[in-house]
């Protein structure tokens, strides 16, 4: 549900704070407008031309078509997260944040992954401590499963702090990981759009060439 209408006396008091005080987003403050209203007004007057350049602000860039059938694909059919697309570029010119939030807006994700990011147990540096410890000793040839339901946090956590104290991953441990198993997908999805590529530069020349040939007799 939409907010309040904005006041004369409010959007003055944003023109000044952001004009002539030169304030930044989190600085901003009007009297009952969250920091999202606050941004949301500020780019409208921008648009206005209002803030005589006290705000430049980054310029939208709307997803294509193209793109966003893309990134269903990736999540879809790959279950590839927000990181791990922006991370290998895989939608090039797109921040982990712009995957994210688009993969919200249409219900996109693993829903398995999602539930266990709201669920995750956040360890404070006592815990980390603890568990980096126990990874040193009684830990150190237990699998990172069940090392991971032991004390509540995910696989991916484990093996993390396993690579930090330079314990090897056994080779069951490697192939097991969620890690591996996302850069198998990868290393497929690359081969196919490979083998792709290759035909139809292939399908392109084969005319060529055979003008090329028919040439020579």
């Amino acid at each position: 549900m939409p907010g309040p209408h904005w006041t004369e006396q409010e959007i003055a008091s944003l023109i000044h704070q952001v004009v002539l005080e030169n304030k930044s987003l989190p600085q901003l403050a009007v009297h009952g407008k969250t920091e999202a209203a606050i941004n949301n007004q500020r780019r409208r007057l921008k648009e206005a031309g209002l803030l005589d350049g006290g705000f430049v602000g980054d310029t939208a860039r709307p997803w294509a078509i193209c793109k966003l059938r893309e990134l269903i694909k990736l999540t879809t059919e790959y279950g590839f997260s927000a990181a791990f697309i922006a991370d290998l570029q895989l939608i090039p010119n797109r921040t982990e944040y712009a995957i994210s939030k688009m993969m919200g807006r249409h219900g996109l994700g693993n829903p398995t992954v999602k539930t266990r990011a709201t669920q995750a147990r956040r360890l404070c540096e006592e815990q980390r401590q603890a568990v980096q410890r126990f990874l040193r000793t009684d830990g150190r040839w237990m699998p990172s499963r069940q090392v991971a339901a032991l004390w509540g946090v995910a696989q991916k956590t484990v093996n993390t702090y396993r690579r930090g104290l330079r314990i090897a991953l056994s080779w069951q441990q490697a192939r097991a990981s969620q890690e591996y198993r996302e850069g198998q997908e990868l290393r497929t999805l690359n081969f196919v759009a490979n083998t792709r590529e290759r035909w139809r530069a292939w399908r392109e020349e084969r005319p060529q060439t055979f003008q090329r040939r028919k040439a020579r007799i």
